[in-house]
């Protein structure tokens, strides 16, 4: 049947589209005739033997239990598996009600994509608690009253045994209404840096330096110091640190500093870098070199650029960069005190010529 379908529609010189259309249609077809022949066939063979099962399935199904005790609400089978299009059509709510969101208001007011996103997130959970309830009460005829007990077993083991699973949800809570970090944020916490990538009600996902993906659980970042690049702008400080020698023209130093600042294609030359004179080292002493750039994203890039610019235009300069160094004197005893220690430690004397 598949070939001759393919023939008929194939010689009806309807465009490539129209016949993939036509194709289908008459597949589907096929299908649907094929499955209500057997199923016909089927009951005039065993139509005692279906009707049995069928009368087990229907006993099966109608099969009651008490919710809540003595004067509950009774459940069948049958009713429990509407659960399942009931827990569909919550997500489905969530999901239109998070798009209307988006699409229809927030868009209309300016605000931005992380801060859309994370309360188009907050809407859909909430929406689809609510429908699935409603479900509950419409379609099962189940009295929300009658869950109190469940609903209050159920808290004594959260309250007990997911401490923090429920932690990590009223902070996720916390972090999309108070917003300390968002999508596309540079951040630092718990010794990771990186951009996070999405905010989740349990946890948040980071993106490394190395192109990792960090799961940090949402307590974490509400209990302990975040380091958020990017709260307000990208614009960040970098701070170049660097020894010369106490020989060394320090002023002309600084001078090759400030340059160097001035030269750098990651800064923001609309801010003036700044040169210091930062301590006397055992060593060396101690310059620093500060300077904005416009994204945290160039940090390192820019970090780097100028270390290697220091070390060529110091070298070029004549400016030694000193490294660490111990003297050691070594003092020579004289020869009667070396024999004098000697005679102490052996306790013999030395006989005479």
């Amino acid at each position: 049947f598949k070939g001759i379908a393919l023939r008929l529609v194939s010689r009806t010189g309807m465009s490539s589209g129209r016949q993939a259309m036509v194709y289908r249609l008459i597949r589907y077809l096929l299908v649907a005739v094929t499955v209500t022949g057997i199923t016909v066939l089927a009951w005039f063979n065993m139509k005692d033997e279906l009707g049995d099962w069928a009368a087990g399935f229907v006993k099966l199904f109608r099969l009651e239990f008490s919710l809540g005790g003595e004067g509950g609400t009774s459940l069948t089978l049958g009713k429990l598996l509407l659960l399942i299009p009931i827990f569909y059509l919550s997500s489905f709510a969530g999901k239109f009600a998070r798009r209307m969101l988006d699409n229809s208001f927030l868009s209309r007011l300016g605000v931005d994509e992380a801060k859309r996103l994370s309360a188009g997130n907050l809407v859909r959970y909430v929406v689809m608690i609510l429908v699935f309830l409603f479900g509950l009460n419409t379609f099962l005829k189940i009295n929300l009253s009658a869950l109190s007990v469940f609903f209050s077993t159920f808290g004594i083991g959260l309250g007990f045994g997911l401490q923090n699973v429920i932690g990590n949800f009223f902070s996720g809570i916390s972090i999309l209404l108070s917003r300390p970090i968002k999508e596309k944020d540079r951040i630092l916490v718990d010794g990771y840096e990186g951009e996070v990538v999405q905010i989740r009600l349990q946890n948040t996902v980071v993106k490394t330096l190395q192109n990792e993906d960090i799961i940090i659980p949402n307590s974490m970042i509400t209990n302990s110091s975040v380091y958020n690049f990017t709260y307000e702008d990208r614009k960040i400080q970098i701070k170049n640190h660097i020894g010369v020698s106490y020989g060394a023209d320090v002023e002309k130093a600084m001078a090759v500093l400030m340059e160097i600042g001035r030269d750098n294609r990651f800064c923001d030359h609309r801010t003036r870098p700044v040169v210091r004179l930062e301590s006397f080292n055992d060593s060396s002493i101690g310059l620093l070199l500060i300077c904005w750039i416009g994204d945290v994203s160039k940090k390192y890039e820019a970090l780097s650029w100028n270390n290697l610019e220091i070390w060529k235009r110091f070298k070029a300069e004549g400016i030694e960069i000193p490294f660490p160094q111990m003297d050691v004197h070594v003092r020579n005893r004289p020869l009667e005190s070396a024999a004098g220690r000697d005679e102490s430690e052996t306790g013999m004397i030395p006989e005479e010529a």
